[in-house]
């Protein structure tokens, strides 16, 4: 603490927890020795504590000892992040080489293998989602499912929604609800969908919500509005938001045919051969990264967002910020309009879409981001009672209270 200021060590200790992050404290007075690290374990009372051998498990030390201390630690899910590592172990390999004897094409096969079982795993889950977030209807359900979303439960309704319809070239597309889908039908699945929301935004009139299935408040004043007005969210978002999502789906099919990735991988995958050749690879590996991207930066790709601070004016305007695996931002100004819309509160793991802009807002479509566990499922049914107060204080405003406790 020999650069904190103050007059005291006790001044220089307030100053120094109060404007240091919590995982950078304990890896200074915590982790800095083997004694400090034991007595640690000792006054944090029960729990499997070890002394760390490598970084990562350092760093998972620092989380276990926060989660103990009553922090709410941030847990992304793994499959973006895999993903980008295993496309570049896969495209390093391939570059190590000139000429692909069987010894090189062994080892590209290793690490091929893994890549296009991530690539099938975000192209499903961003499939799935798109289909989900823009086609079902959010808000006509219990208010404790509103503007959830489950991987699993998306992938079932993209089944039901796109199975069978023709993929261009007259044949129909399938894709399996248990998630074994390959590369080609999800490829051209982009496709379909977008053919599917053309064809929902040509016939608007069919999709829209009965007058009785507004809440109370809806129409009693401009300051609070239910703005789902159809019951697909597709055709309550900006015109242009939804021009480009259509594009990008069609995008998608073409950019990912055009450069033969699922050639690419039955060709790395499988005994055959023609065996694909270095420029094949990184042409494909270029194509599924400028897709994968925007997917990522349009929201179409399931990418879980957290809360990470808010700062508040004199006259009690705020705004939000949540951040991605990356540490990329998205930043929600508050008060809204649609606060009671039944859209998950800022504090909440989410999804964001940030091309699906809600009608004129700055306001885009979010959907809480629901975890799948057998130990969820057991407990689906069961009535929990919020240990919240509904009362807001100076640190909680009322936009950061569940939904389902406001009043409809």
């Amino acid at each position: 603490m020999r650069g904190v200021g103050g007059e005291s060590i006790l001044e220089r200790l307030e100053t120094y927890v109060s404007s240091r992050h919590p995982k950078e404290i304990l890896q200074e007075l915590v982790l800095v020795s083997l004694p400090k690290l034991e007595r640690a374990f000792q006054l944090l009372g029960p729990g499997h504590f070890e002394i760390p051998n490598s970084h990562e498990e350092e760093l998972r030390l620092v989380e276990k000892i926060l989660w103990k201390l009553g922090f709410a630690v941030r847990r992304y899910p793994s499959y973006l992040p895999r993903f980008w590592q295993r496309l570049d172990n896969f495209l390093g390999t391939a570059r190590q080489f000139t000429s692909y004897g069987e010894h090189e094409r062994e080892l590209i096969r290793a690490s091929g293998v893994n890549f296009f079982v991530s690539l099938e795993e975000v192209l499903e889950h961003s499939l799935a989602f798109s289909a989900y977030a823009l086609l079902n209807d959010h808000y006509a359900v219990d208010r404790d499912y509103r503007f959830r979303c489950s991987l699993v439960n998306a992938r079932q309704f993209m089944v039901s929604q796109l199975n069978g319809r023709s993929m261009g070239s007259g044949r129909p597309v399938h894709l399996d609800s248990s998630g074994r889908n390959t590369l080609y039908p999800l490829i051209h699945g982009f496709g379909v969908l977008a053919a599917l929301c053309t064809e929902v935004r040509s016939d608007q009139d069919r999709y829209r919500r009965s007058p009785e299935d507004f809440p109370l408040y809806h129409g009693k004043t401009d300051l609070e509005i239910m703005p789902f007005a159809h019951t697909v969210p597709l055709l309550d978002i900006r015109q242009e938001d939804g021009d480009r999502l259509i594009n990008l789906f069609l995008e998608v099919t073409q950019v990912l045919e055009g450069a033969a990735v699922a050639s690419v991988r039955n060709g790395v995958d499988h005994k055959r051969e023609r065996f694909p050749s270095l420029q094949q690879i990184e042409l494909a590996c270029i194509a599924i990264t400028q897709i994968m991207g925007k997917l990522e930066s349009s929201g179409a790709c399931p990418n879980v967002h957290i809360f990470d601070g808010s700062e508040t004016d004199a006259f009690g305007r705020s705004m939000s910020i949540l951040k991605d695996y990356r540490g990329r931002t998205a930043r929600f100004l508050r008060p809204y309009r649609y606060r009671r819309s039944g859209m998950p509160s800022l504090r909440t793991p989410q999804f964001v879409m940030s091309w699906a802009h809600i009608d004129d807002s700055t306001e885009v479509l979010r959907l809480t981001y629901q975890e799948e566990s057998d130990f969820l499922k057991m407990w689906r049914n069961y009535v929990a009672i919020p240990s919240l107060s509904l009362t807001p204080t100076p640190e909680t405003s009322v936009d950061d209270l569940p939904s389902e406790l406001l009043v409809r």
